[in-house]
């Protein structure tokens, strides 16, 4: 899946928006294929793409992000994924990556850095190789390098100027891993994702009535976005659910 349209809406079983709590089945994954792009929820309130698979030892996460506001908010803010393997929404274990960016704070900025740059400039061409592991013991953050984390990938990637951000963490943290969601194949597990919000005084992109490059206007310009947008756009990513591991046959 390369973008996000309103033809793909059509084909997606499950529309739902950041306070519901819908029950969403993981598809089983074959070892000798990549994880599909086959989309299994449809957040329209956020307007992002999930897709999720898994086998006996790994769950496989995908998350399509065509909106160039919500790209910015999970490179510059970070995101964490969240599991729950008790079915709930209990915040148990969780996976930060990308990490939010040090940032200068606003007044010291350049004029004119607070836009929104282009969206090839907005997702990185190489990902970050650093994560944080939250949990599961209360209070518990581990900063490490990819490598570090014995069985946990995750990476960011611009396709076709759609953000996908793809995870994938064990189910057990037992044997060779070292960290993992704590449930198993056929299971019935909470899944949570957010990021933080913009800071007060901090653009998220391009403000109504603006364009790239452009002057601000009595009306809004062609390309840019309807106030009521923009304000919903700058919204941070919160989002639970429950979802049914599939199980190998």
């Amino acid at each position: 899946m390369k973008t996000i349209s309103v033809g793909l809406i059509l084909t997606i079983p499950i529309l739902a928006g950041c306070s519901s709590s819908p029950n969403l089945a993981s598809r089983w994954h074959n070892a000798d294929q990549e994880p599909s792009q086959v989309t299994d929820l449809y957040l329209k309130d956020h307007n992002i793409a999930i897709g999720m698979q898994n086998d006996e030892e790994y769950l496989y996460l995908t998350i399509d992000v065509g909106e160039r506001v919500k790209q910015r908010q999970i490179v510059s803010l970070g995101l964490t994924v969240w599991f729950d393997y008790q079915g709930g929404d209990a915040r148990r274990f969780g996976v930060r990556y990308p990490i939010r960016e040090e940032r200068l704070p606003f007044e010291r900025r350049q004029p004119g850095s607070e836009r929104m740059p282009d969206t090839s400039e907005i997702i990185p061409e190489t990902s970050t190789d650093e994560i944080e592991i939250i949990g599961p013991e209360e209070n518990k953050h581990r900063r490490l390098h990819l490598a570090e984390t014995k069985g946990i990938a995750a990476k960011i990637e611009n396709r076709s100027g759609t953000l996908t951000y793809s995870l994938k963490v064990p189910l057990m943290d037992n044997g060779e891993h070292e960290y993992g969601i704590g449930a198993r194949a056929g299971s019935v597990i909470g899944l949570g994702i957010e990021t933080g919000g913009f800071p007060p005084g901090e653009r998220g992109g391009d403000e109504p009535g603006m364009r790239m490059g452009g002057r601000r206007g009595s009306g809004r310009a062609p390309g840019s976005m309807p106030a009521g947008a923009f304000r919903s756009a700058r919204e941070p990513i919160k989002f639970w659910g429950k979802v049914q591991l599939a199980k190998g046959t």
